[in-house]
């Protein structure tokens, strides 16, 4: 057991064995540079959920240089990560495994220049996933498998309060798709969920293979409905987004219950425009945008 670790500039922390934190984020970079995480063990919620506490294993904030590489966190009582307002952000070789409500994979908000690969995120909520209170620009996830019980596999995420650009997902497998259908209205396996004001410029999802999908939402979505996590009205003092230039790419799905492309654009004015399909396939029959 270890109290929350705060990381200093050009600090360098290997992980062993299995650790189990007590404290509101288990590993906080803040405001530090040229941070390096390494290692082959574990960092650990056990026991936090059962008992009433919630907390992110993993955080940055303000952060520059930052470098992960190789390790484990599991048992995650809330996100497992939340990689705020930093720049040059390289992660690669995680493995999250989470089981519990709320259970968010990779968070990337407010970050330039970031590089996912080689990873695997099991969780009950977005697994592979954009928020931005602050811009976010040039993020490529590579190379990693998701399991989501809930929310999306991959894509934005809700809170898009400021521009996102230059943003792909390549060489992506989604193990499998579990959500209900319960919330239809919000989010797909992969999704470009925009609904708070925020821009969104030239996003692509390349070479990704989905091997079950049993959930009724649909294989992709793109919207900029102004609705919650539950479907009700939020950020109504915000106007709605602008989605341009989204692209799917080289897509292969099999055993998809809801193989279906869905584009909204509720704000009636044609904010959401140039969303193409090139050589999308699910359960063996192409599918186009409409």
């Amino acid at each position: 057991r270890f109290s929350p670790k705060q990381l200093r500039n050009e600090h360098v922390s290997r992980v062993y064995g299995k650790s189990y934190s007590t404290g509101r984020a288990a590993v906080v970079v803040a405001s530090a540079k040229n941070v390096k995480i390494r290692g082959r063990g574990i960092i650990s919620g056990m026991n936090a959920y059962e008992n009433g506490r919630r907390f992110l294993l993993l955080e940055s904030n303000f952060a520059a240089g930052l470098d992960i590489d190789g390790v484990i966190l599991a048992d995650n009582s809330n996100w497992a990560t939340m990689f705020s307002n930093s720049e040059r952000l390289r992660v690669n070789n995680l493995k999250v495994i989470g089981w519990f409500a709320n259970s968010d994979g990779i968070c990337i908000s407010g970050c330039s220049d970031v590089v996912v690969r080689n990873s695997f995120v099991h969780g009950a909520d977005d697994a592979l996933e954009i928020k931005a209170w602050r811009p976010v620009r040039n993020v490529l996830f590579e190379n990693c498998q998701a399991w989501a019980d809930v929310g999306t596999a991959m894509g934005l995420t809700h809170e898009i309060f400021a521009p996102v650009e230059n943003v792909v997902w390549k060489d992506i497998t989604v193990l499998r798709y579990t959500p209900s259908a319960r919330t239809p209205h919000q989010r797909g396996l992969m999704t470009v969920h925009a609904s708070a004001g925020g821009s969104v410029n030239n996003v692509r999802f390349e070479n990704i293979r989905v091997e079950s999908s049993t959930s009724g939402r649909p294989l992709i979505r793109v919207d900029n409905a102004k609705l919650d996590w539950g479907g009700r009205a939020a950020n109504t003092d915000k106007p709605f987004s602008r989605i341009t230039d989204v692209t799917f790419k080289g897509v292969r799905a099999e055993d998809v219950k809801n193989p279906a492309i869905r584009i909204e654009d509720h704000s009636g004015n044609g904010l959401v425009s140039g969303i193409s399909s090139i050589d999308v396939q699910a359960n063996g029959r192409a599918l186009t945008v409409e």
